[in-house]
C-alpha cells in the first residue's frame, strides 16, 4: 500500500450560480468542480476532523467516498490529480520538496491559544470555549506562522533554524517537512487552512 499523501489545494468560493459548479481558487485562477462527484471527492480529500493520527492518503479518501456512494471515486480523484487540484507526495522524496516550494498555507479560523482544561492543545474556531479544532503547539505554531511565508518550503526553514538556535544560518529543513505535512494534514481536515500556490508561483 502507498504511504503517498494526499492533500487538496485551492480555496473553496462557493457555487456558481445558476449552474451546478462550484469554484475554487488557486492563486488567482479559478476552477470549475461539477456539484457531483468532484466538489464531494475533492472536499473528503481534506480528510475527516477525527479521524486520528494516521495520514490520509489516496486509499483513505476512496474508501470514504465509496462508502458514502461514490462508486467511481477512483476516477474522480484521477481526474482532480490530473487538473492538479489534488496532490499525491511521498514524504521524504524529490516530489515532496518540490510540492513545498510551490505550495503555501493559509490560515482560516481564529485562535484562542491554549485551551485552560486541556494543557498542550490549542483551540482554532470563534468560540473559545467550544473551538472547532484543538490541536498540538506545533500545528498551532504552523497555523499561526505558516501563511506569512512565501512557501511551505520556507517555513519549513524558519522551523528548522527556530530549532537550530540563535546565530544558525544554514539549517537542514527535510525532516521538518516530514513533520510539517501531517500538520498541514490537520490543518486541512478542520477547516483550519487550506493549501494556496506559493508567492513565487
Amino acid at each position: 500500500m502507498s504511504s503517498a499523501l494526499i492533500f487538496p489545494v485551492g480555496h473553496y468560493l462557493g457555487a456558481n450560480h445558476p449552474g451546478e459548479q462550484h469554484i475554487v481558487r488557486i492563486g488567482w485562477q479559478q476552477y470549475e468542480l461539477n456539484a457531483g462527484d468532484e466538489l464531494a471527492v475533492w472536499a473528503l480529500a481534506h480528510g475527516v476532523p477525527g479521524a486520528g493520527d494516521a495520514p490520509w492518503t489516496r486509499s483513505s479518501a476512496d474508501a470514504v467516498a465509496r462508502a458514502g456512494g461514490i462508486a467511481d471515486a477512483a476516477a474522480v480523484i484521477d481526474t482532480l490529480l490530473s487538473r492538479d487540484l489534488l496532490v499525491e507526495i511521498e514524504p521524504g522524496t524529490a516530489d515532496a520538496l518540490e510540492f513545498a516550494r510551490s505550495c503555501r498555507i493559509r490560515s482560516l479560523l481564529v485562535g484562542s491559544g491554549e485551551h485552560p482544561s486541556a494543557p498542550g492543545r490549542y483551540g482554532l474556531g470563534a468560540v473559545p470555549a467550544n473551538p472547532t479544532a484543538r490541536v498540538d503547539g506545533f500545528s498551532y505554531e504552523l497555523w499561526t506562522w505558516g501563511h506569512a511565508c512565501d512557501s511551505l518550503w520556507q517555513t519549513c526553514e524558519y522551523v528548522a533554524r527556530a530549532g537550530a538556535g540563535a546565530g544558525t544560518d544554514e539549517v537542514n529543513a527535510e525532516p521538518t517537512l516530514d513533520r510539517v505535512l501531517p500538520a498541514v494534514q490537520l490543518l486541512l481536515a478542520n477547516g483550519a487552512a487550506y493549501l494556496d500556490e506559493s508567492r513565487d508561483n
